[in-house]
C-alpha cells in the first residue's frame, strides 16, 4: 500500500478509479488487502488511516526538532564555505580554463553550491 500512492487522499482516489473500471484491489502478500468485501475494505481504510497518521506524526516530529534546535541558536546543514573559496571558484568557473572537477576539488566547492552562487548572480544582474 506505501508503495501504491504519495498521499492517502491519492490511495483512495487510485482505488476508487480502478473500482470504477471495474476491477478491484487485492494484495497477493496481505490477505486483509482486499477491496472485494465490505471487511476488506474497512481494512484498506483503517491501514490507509494509521500510514497517514505515522507520515504526520514523523512529519511534526522533524519540524519540533527542528525547531528546538533554531531556539538553541544552531541551523542545520552544513558550514558555509569561505568567501575566498567561493570568490575562486567563479573566477575559475568564468576563465573557462578549468573543469567543474577541477573546480570542485581546488576550491572544496560542491558543484551544487557553485551552480546555485551562479544562479544568484546571474538573477541580481
Amino acid at each position: 500500500m506505501t508503495r501504491l500512492s504519495r498521499s492517502t487522499k491519492d490511495l483512495f482516489l487510485l482505488v476508487d478509479l480502478i473500482e470504477k473500471k471495474g476491477a478491484n484491489v487485492k494484495s497477493s502478500r496481505e490477505s486483509w488487502m482486499d477491496t472485494t468485501s465490505p471487511q476488506g475494505k474497512l481494512m484498506f481504510t483503517i491501514f490507509a488511516g494509521i500510514s497517514q497518521f505515522e507520515r504526520d506524526l514523523i512529519s511534526h516530529r522533524t519540524k519540533e526538532g527542528l525547531s528546538s534546535v533554531r531556539a538553541r541558536g544552531r541551523k542545520g546543514g552544513l558550514p558555509s564555505k569561505a568567501n575566498k573559496d567561493i570568490e575562486l571558484a567563479l573566477k575559475m568557473y568564468d576563465s573557462k580554463d578549468y573543469s567543474l572537477t577541477e573546480i570542485t576539488k581546488g576550491t572544496g566547492v560542491s558543484r551544487t553550491s557553485l551552480y546555485r552562487y551562479i544562479s544568484n548572480i546571474i538573477q541580481y544582474c
